[in-house]
């Protein structure tokens, strides 16, 4: 792999922004698929996205530092193999752009140099209307599904999208599993079975099974796009403190394995949301002490654990995370013991500007769902 010249990072920034200005007027650029991605890492590293190589090299790609520098990739990470995957392959484009296939010795055969497929193509949040902006879901004692529609600081156009759930108390979750860009409904059945309603951006439609063998699970299955290819995940939660994940595959789940360890004594307590804005789910650990630690994804597990917010003892079961202001980073959403909703933005790494977005929701524990 050809070096460049270390820069500062404020340098490295700039530069990267004009690589990407450049190559905006430069005609069709090069770029790969994950899946051509994944080929050269399975040469360059085993596929060890944390590899880290003695000639000064990392990650799964084995950018080298410079490389990483001068393409502005410390606004991810200071090294790549501390990055996650996708943003490791997004300064791989840049660097294929720049330099082409042969800045990897492992390009041969792996179609790196014809492969022309985006990446990560822009999708919307995967909301309830699709439209990239966090809605409201609330189970009605009567068993009805009422939305309120995001509007980017709150919640509006209140209305039932759905009926014929009574008894579902706890059972009910949103995710987009088919991939659409528009959140689905997962219902957890008492047969231990998981049936989905396909959204179609004002309710649910097609209800069929798509999982089984779940019996007992209760409270312990959560959906979101671990792996970042815009489907939403199974992730288990299992009772010796493990989190199995089952890779979304459009209309089901597959390839099940354990992802982290360690979590014993977490009922309740763990919830999935991309709070870094990468596209891809990080894992949010609400503490006894009323902190929340965050376990940044890498597309097959977490890493890099640290606490990124405080002060919220006594919220058991009453924090909510999604992307409410429609900036591709979640919002923390707080609903309060009065029946208000505070909402903190997300800035990435933790939420500020704390305030209210709505109220007149007394009574309602464990019924408000944020979807997207």
């Amino acid at each position: 792999m050809r070096f460049t010249r270390k820069k500062p990072l404020a340098l490295a920034l700039t530069a990267a922004a004009a690589v990407i200005a450049a190559l905006g007027t430069a005609g069709p650029a090069a770029a790969a698929s994950v899946e051509t991605w994944d080929k050269v890492a399975a040469c360059e590293s085993s596929n060890n996205w944390q590899a880290v190589n003695p000639n000064g090299h990392y990650g799964g790609l084995q950018i080298s530092e410079d490389n990483w520098i001068e393409l502005g990739g410390q606004a991810y990470a200071d090294y790549p193999h501390h990055a996650t995957k996708k943003q490791q392959i997004l300064i791989a484009e840049l660097l294929l752009k720049k330099q082409g296939a042969g800045a990897w010795t492992c390009s041969p055969g792996t179609g790196l140099a014809t492969d022309k497929a985006d990446p990560y193509p822009a999708t919307p949040t995967h909301d309830l209307t699709g439209d990239g902006l966090a809605d409201l879901a609330v189970y009605e004692k009567d068993g009805t599904i009422t939305l309120g529609r995001g509007f980017g600081d709150g919640f509006t156009g209140y209305h039932k999208i759905t009926t014929g759930f009574g008894g579902y108390d706890g059972r009910l979750s949103f995710a987009d599993v088919t991939g659409d860009g528009i959140a689905d409904l997962l219902i957890y059945e008492k047969d231990g079975s998981i049936t989905m309603g396909r959204g179609f951006g004002d309710g649910f439609t097609d209800y069929h099974k798509i999982a089984s063998g779940y019996g007992g699970y209760d409270g312990r299955l959560k959906f979101a796009d671990v792996t970042g290819d815009g489907k939403a995940d199974l992730l288990v939660y299992e009772k010796d403190g493990s989190i199995t994940l089952g890779r979304s595959f459009g209309d089901g789940f597959t390839d099940y394995h354990t992802i982290t360890t360690g979590f014993g004594g977490y009922d309740g307590r763990l919830s999935f949301a991309d709070v870094t804005g990468d596209g891809i789910a990080d894992l949010l650990i609400y503490e006894k002490d009323g902190s929340i630690t965050m376990g940044r994804s890498f597309g097959d597990g977490f890493t890099d654990y640290h606490k990124i917010t405080t002060g919220f003892g006594g919220y058991d079961g009453r924090l909510m995370f999604g992307d409410v202001t429609g900036d591709g980073k979640a919002d923390l959403v707080a609903y309060e013991k009065d029946g208000t909703l505070t909402l903190g933005r997300g800035f990435g790494d933790g939420f500020t500007d704390y305030h209210k977005v709505t109220s007149g929701f007394g009574g309602y524990d464990g019924r408000l769902s944020i979807v997207g």
